[in-house]
Order: C-alpha cells, then structure tokens, then sequence
C-alpha cells in the first residue's frame, strides 16, 4: 500500500510539470495567431493609404508634368520586419503602373538606397546613393526621389509622404500626410480602376442591400419518385432550369422565384415545367457576403413527361402489380402525363451567387384520371447560380 502511495506522489508532479507546457504552448500559439492577425490588418490599412495617396495624385499630380521618381526605402512601423516593405512597394509600383494620370513614373535604382563614400575638394561624405547627383544622372536620369513612413499612433495608422529633388540638394516639392483608424474597415479597391473611399463603400452597401430587384438564374435539379409499391422503380428526372428571381424587399428576407425547366433522358423520357417559389431567410437575421444564408421555400408547380417515364407514372396509380403490367405495355395507353406540384425545402446561398438544396413534395391531380394515385411522393436535390 506504501509503495502503491509512493507511486501516486510521484507520478501527479509529473503530470502536472507536461500539463503546464501544453498550457505554455497553447499560449504560444495563440499569441502567434494574434500577432498574424494584427499584422495582416496592418497590411491591409496601409495598402488602403496608399490606395487613397495615388488616387489623391491621380486627380491632382503633386508635380503637375510626368516626372522620373525614385522610391526610397519604406520606414515600417516598430515590430514589423521587411515583409511589410517588400509589400506595400509592389502595390504602389502596381498603383502607379496602372494610374499614369498621376503623372509619377517609378524608376528603377540598385545605388539610392546603398550607402556611398564620395569626396570633393573639401570633404568626404558617407551618404545614400540618391543624396549623390552623378550617380543619380548617370544611373535614370531621374528628378525626384519619394519617401514613405508609416507610424502608429495609439490607434491610427499614420502615412507621411514626401517628394524630394535630387537636383535643389534636397528640397521638399509635396509633402502629404494620411491617417486610418483601426476600426474603419479598409476599403479594398482595384488597382486598376482607383475610386474615392465614399465611392468604393456605396458600392459595398449596393451588394449588401442587393440593390437589383430582380436577377437572372440557372441550375440543374434531379428528381427521385417513391411509389407506395416498391417493385415499381423509374429513373431519377434531371432538370434544366432558367428563370428569374424576384426580391421585393430591400433587404431581401423573402423572394419569388419563377423558372422553367426541361429535361430529356434518350427512350426514357422527355419534358417540361413551370415552377414559382417562395422563399424567406432563416439565417443569419441580416444579409451579408461572408456568412451562408438559409432559406426555407414552398414552390407550386406542374410538369409534364413523355414517354415511358410518363408510361411508369401513369400506370403507378394501379393498386395491384397485375393491373400495373397490363397498363404500362397497353396501346392504347398514350405515353403522356401531367401533374401539378407542391414541395417544401430548404437551401444554401453561397456569396449570392451560387445555391444548393433539398426538396420533397407531392403530386396534385389537375385532370380527372382513374389511373392517377394518391401517394404519389417525390425529392430531390437542386443546385443554382445566380447572375
């Protein structure tokens, strides 16, 4: 009993000593994950600066005729490595490769950024190479050199611009300062097609809303038939469906969706149909683009199939195998039948564009048939896309 004791005190500090670096890992990596979340956020607000100085430039250049500027090296913010730098140059090289109206030609430079030792007559000065003029001309001939410092500031993102000549020993030509807070989202434009923040949000919140009423719609849906007789089988029935979607209110809780559809299967079968549908949200309570939407439907609908499909359909109301048999190899039989519809189901919007659900519902006997049965049940799945 002692030594079963002994045991027990020596083995728990053990347990305890691995439980405490699993909890020193787990913290590790939690804050790995937060310093990576932190920093891609800052990635992002300063691109949205730089986004908004070309924009600025694009509509008033800062140097009034097209002008050879040699970009210096980028100052990052404390704890950011050269990750940072190597980034936002490639985005304002593309800024101004695609927005020429800012009159800022970006060009190349091995020496600017170098230290460099040249004497003259009355001193030797240790400097970059963009403070030193010949090497400057005999290298791209170019006027300006740009400077860009990023800072943080409690919660603000500082950029401070300067265009410098390299011809008047240093002189400030512009000089801009821009600041975005951490809590503004940033605005995410296209290079290519530079737009105001105002602009860029307006359209945002018309995807939100989901500014167009109405919107036009493609997909495929497969149907299975269950018969209350389980020796009858007939081939699933894939539709084609066009139709358009219908979005009374602004925010779109609730649609109307009317389609039609048409499907062909080689000896089997060939059809139509008209379908309209109503839908409302389940989730989330407010439309947006990140979040899967949930939607419930009721559709009313009819179709109508030739063939043996049709030959299956209409000789299923038969109570007994016999009686089937005899029906669906009759001539006098025609191969047609028509059926209106009522499904419930519920599906999956995906980014507003693309959507995927599932179905059941019951046939509703429009013509008077001897023939036509009760019980007739049937699901499915669909999938869509929305344009």
């Amino acid at each position: 009993m002692k030594s079963i004791f002994l045991v027990i005190l020596l083995v728990l500090p053990l347990n305890f000593i691995g439980g405490g670096k699993s909890l020193a890992d787990d913290k590790s990596q939690t804050v790995e994950r937060a310093r990576g979340v932190v920093a891609l956020k800052l990635h992002l607000m300063a691109a949205d600066l730089l986004d908004e100085l070309i924009f600025r430039w694009s509509q008033n250049p800062p140097l009034g005729v097209p002008s050879k500027v040699v970009l210096m090296n980028i100052q990052n913010p404390m704890g950011l490595n050269a990750e940072f730098s190597t980034f936002l140059e490639n985005h304002l090289f593309q800024l101004l490769i695609h927005n020429p109206s800012s009159f800022i030609i970006p060009t190349h430079c091995d020496s600017c950024n170098v230290l460099t030792a040249y004497s003259n007559a009355d001193q030797t000065v240790i400097t970059r190479g963009a403070k030193i003029p010949h090497i400057m001309t005999a290298e791209n001939n170019a006027i300006y050199a740009l400077y860009l410092d990023f800072n943080l500031e409690r919660q603000n993102l500082v950029l401070r611009s300067r265009l410098v000549s390299l011809a008047e020993e240093g002189k400030i030509v512009h000089a801009e300062s821009l600041t975005t807070n951490s809590s503004n989202p940033p605005s995410l434009r296209n290079p290519e097609k530079l737009v105001s923040v105002a602009s860029q949000r307006e359209e945002y919140e018309n995807i939100l809303r989901r500014s167009e009423r109405a919107r036009m719609s493609m997909g495929m849906k497969l149907t299975l038939f269950n018969f209350q007789d389980d020796t009858i089988i007939m081939p699933p029935l894939p539709w084609f469906l066009v139709g358009i979607d219908v979005f009374p209110s602004e925010n779109r809780d609730w649609y109307m969706n009317l389609s039609l559809g048409f499907t062909s299967i080689p000896g089997e079968a060939n059809g139509n149909s008209f379908e309209t549908r109503y839908g409302s949200r389940i989730s989330p309570t407010r439309s947006n683009l990140v979040q899967p939407e949930v939607f419930w439907n009721l559709a009313l609908g009819y179709f109508e199939v030739k063939g043996n499909a049709a030959r299956t359909l209409t000789a299923a109301g038969r109570q007994t195998s016999g009686e089937f048999l005899a029906a669906l190899n009759s001539e006098d039989h025609k191969p047609v039948f028509g059926t209106g519809t009522v499904s419930l189901g519920v599906e999956v919007q995906l980014a507003r564009m693309s959507r995927v659900g599932l179905f059941i519902g019951q046939m509703v006997q429009v013509r008077n048939s001897e023939q036509f049965a009760e019980n007739y049940h049937f699901y499915g799945i669909e999938m869509g896309l929305s344009l």
